[in-house]
């Protein structure tokens, strides 16, 4: 036998022997407990991208909108307060889930819902909000 023919023979039984080795079981559990852990992760990227993107919403209405301090101060900290126009709220909050207006001999009156919160605005500027998330 030649030196490349026993190459050759040492390489198939090394390959063949790499083939039979059987993967370690993994048990249930610890199946669970990487899916959890993956999903976790996961959600918390989810969760820092849209934090990220409030940020640079607030941000960017900020240094575009002549506002008070304290208007201001709400937007940059994600809360509303009494006074804030329209596109002040959705720098704050984002865009409502539901927007309910109505209009009488006063002026025109809207409601923005967010979840279980809801924003009453009057002329187009916040007079009052429920809800059991802080304002």
């Amino acid at each position: 036998m030649n030196a490349k023919s026993a190459a050759m023979l040492v390489a198939v039984l090394m390959l063949s022997g790499c083939a039979s080795v059987k993967p370690e079981k993994i048990s249930k559990a610890d199946k669970e407990d990487v899916l959890r852990h993956r999903r976790e992760e996961r959600a918390l990227r989810t969760a820092e991208a849209w934090e990220n993107v409030n940020v640079q919403r607030r941000l960017a209405h900020v240094g575009k909108s002549d506002l008070s301090p304290a208007i201001k101060g709400c937007v940059l900290r994600g809360q509303v307060c009494i006074g804030m126009t329209e596109p002040d709220v959705v720098a704050s909050w984002g865009d409502p889930d539901q927007m309910n207006d109505s209009g009488d001999v006063w002026g025109f009156n809207s409601q923005w819902v967010y979840g279980d919160s809801y924003l009453y605005f009057r002329n187009r500027k916040l007079q009052s909000w429920q809800s059991p998330r802080s304002p």
